[in-house]
């Protein structure tokens, strides 16, 4: 039914509008961690804004591929100003493995699109010794495990301690973790209480890392950053940012059955943790300040564009203000021209392209003043001024716009409210550029012959196509009714596709990486074929459901022992013989699930 609605969209679209969307130039690239720990598996992720099926990567000598590229692709659409566009990227995800300690070279990827291709820059990774000092407190075989300071702490890091007032300052969080699950459970920021915020990064896209902290490693992330202005001199106080972290940590009970470690051996902790307070010391701007300073602080340029200096009476002058830079930029002024007596001024149109981007808000604010002349004659527009300070002199800077000549000619008498409708200067709305007034607005024109057949061809092959997604919709809407039995007949096939990985990490020797193929294919195959939600896999709801599709006792019984042994080996490495024979009945299991009745 969700396909079906994509049609019926689609043909939604294409019939209010024929344009073609614009698509940006196209743009390849590769995110991967800098730092990594030998022996764990990270991600490598290559991105095109386009269309892309096949990518070429080859991964260096230290390096292995453990699993991808998993494709995956995502579809986006704006309007902006009546302007309609979209994108579309596609993401090759990698997870690879650094065999040891080092520094290595991520070489180029290759994809190609509409037949050009597009390569990625090379990347340099540091990979760590694994960090045998890694142990957290687990406590007494009947205690619960703790959680120690050092484990796991959040620092708020400045960009600066000192500056001026309305000069940036970035603050970012950092986590750094000992601990491999951590998860974030609530958390709350400060007021910021003397400044004016913006956010940079909201953490949405943060991703861990492997840091040396005083020689121990800990995974690292950048979850969050805001850059602040501050309003006063003094020292502002940044108070502390608050989380409640939780972490799954594994529990160690000598007297707990070992077949049981599968369903129940971690336990999640919430540990609460905060930053501690940071002192921004502010100093006031230089004394006196220019009489035409109105508060801009940062680097700026200032521009000014004039369509046209000879006009009309009656007809529309219009002048444009362009402020570029990096600062305080949305509380900066832009500085309004001084019209001439006999010119009609009324309210200008604003645009604001700006973001915060690399500690600092940053891009470009425009001003479009209009006016129109009612008399005669040669004008002048003053010289206009614009001042800001810029911190990294620590002195004001002043750009002055040149005066602007005017020549006006004698135009048509008519009244311009007599043309437009318009009573008074407070119902003109954003004029367009040099808009003659005086000329009445032509009448629309229909459509000639041939845009109409070609529009009345494009109708009739738009509901062609919507049949025929209609028909085709309806028929794989009944083979996908239910949801869970097509994932059961999805189960198969994944699950001999975890066993050929599981097969290709044993012959090389790679026992975490085979044992965990195994456990994900076997895990994953059970959860799918007897409907059962991965976090209710128990040893009872798996019997159950084996049970009730007529499984005997034997397979019910080898099912969650594979299991289980599965778990126990992923740190408890076994001799090969019995390797070999968790594979036979790993398959075995999936081959006597695979012929159960289903239900």
């Amino acid at each position: 039914m969700i396909r079906f609605n994509r049609y019926i969209l689609l043909v939604v679209l294409t019939l209010l509008s024929l344009n073609v969307w614009g698509q940006d130039k196209v743009a390849f690239d590769v995110e991967v961690p800098s730092h990594i720990i030998a022996g764990r598996p990270f991600r490598v992720v290559f991105s095109v804004n386009a269309s892309a099926k096949n990518i070429s990567f080859n991964a260096p000598s230290g390096l292995e591929v453990v699993y991808g590229p998993a494709v995956s692709s995502s579809s986006s659409m704006s309007i902006v100003n009546g302007k309609r566009s979209s994108s579309r990227t596609t993401s090759f995800t990698y997870t690879l493995l650094a065999e040891k300690e080092g520094n290595y070279v991520l070489p180029e990827a290759k994809v190609e699109v509409s037949g050009a291709t597009y390569r990625t820059a090379s990347r340099r990774i540091t990979v760590f010794g694994a960090d045998t000092d890694t142990e957290v407190n687990n406590g007494g075989a009947n205690s619960s495990p703790s959680i120690s300071a050092e484990d796991l702490y959040i620092v708020a890091i400045p960009s600066k301690t000192q500056v001026y007032e309305q000069e940036a300052v970035q603050i970012t969080y950092k986590l750094y973790s000992r601990l491999e699950n951590t998860q974030f459970s609530n958390f709350s920021f400060p007021d910021y209480e003397g400044f004016v915020q913006y956010v940079q990064d909201d953490g949405s896209q943060a991703f861990f890392e492997a840091e040396q902290v005083n020689g121990k490693l800990y995974y690292a992330a950048t979850f969050h950053s805001v850059v602040l202005y501050p309003q006063r001199a003094g020292k502002l106080v940044i108070k502390p940012a608050e989380f409640e972290m939780v972490v799954s940590m594994p529990i160690s009970n000598p007297k707990r059955d070992i077949f049981d470690a599968f369903f129940d051996n971690f336990q999640q902790l919430r540990k609460k943790i905060k930053t501690k307070p940071v002192t921004i010391d502010v100093k006031p701007l230089p004394q006196p300040k220019p009489d035409n300073f109105s508060g801009a602080v940062g680097q700026y340029s200032l521009n000014m564009e004039v369509p046209t200096k000879v006009l009309k009476t009656n007809e529309s002058f219009t002048m444009k203000m362009s402020l570029e830079g990096k600062g305080n930029i949305k509380l900066a002024k832009i500085p309004e021209p001084i019209f001439p007596e006999g010119f009609d001024t009324y309210d200008p149109k604003e645009s604001d392209d700006t973001g915060v981007r690399g500690g600092e808000t940053r891009g470009t604010r425009e001003k479009e003043y209009f006016a129109v002349p009612k008399h005669v004659g040669d004008f002048v527009i003053p010289a206009i001024p614009f001042t800001y300070f810029d911190p990294a002199k620590g002195q004001y800077e002043t750009i002055t716009l040149p005066e602007t000549k005017v020549h006006v000619d004698k135009g048509e008498a008519t009244d311009v409210s007599a043309v437009t409708g318009l009573s008074n200067k407070e119902d003109v709305k954003y004029l367009g550029k040099d808009i003659r007034y005086l000329k009445g607005a032509k009448r629309a024109t229909t459509l000639d012959k041939t845009n109409g057949t070609l529009y009345l061809i494009v109708y009739i092959a738009l509901v062609v196509l919507l049949l025929i997604a209609i028909l085709i919709d309806r028929k794989k809407e009944a083979y996908m009714a239910d949801t869970a039995s097509n994932r059961s007949r999805r189960a198969g096939k994944m699950a001999r596709k975890y066993l050929k990985i599981a097969y290709q990490m044993r012959n090389k020797g790679e026992d975490s990486a085979y044992y965990e193929a195994l456990l994900k294919g076997l895990s994953d195959f059970l959860s799918a074929k007897l409907h059962i939600p991965l976090s209710e896999l128990s040893k009872e709801n798996i019997a159950t459901a084996m049970k009730e599709r007529g499984a005997s006792e034997e397979l019910v019984e080898e099912a969650i022992k594979t299991l289980s042994t599965l778990e126990v080996a992923r740190y408890s490495p076994s001799e090969t013989e019995e390797r070999e024979q968790l594979y036979d009945q790993a398959a075995s299991v999936i081959d006597g699930v695979q012929k159960l009745k289903g239900k």
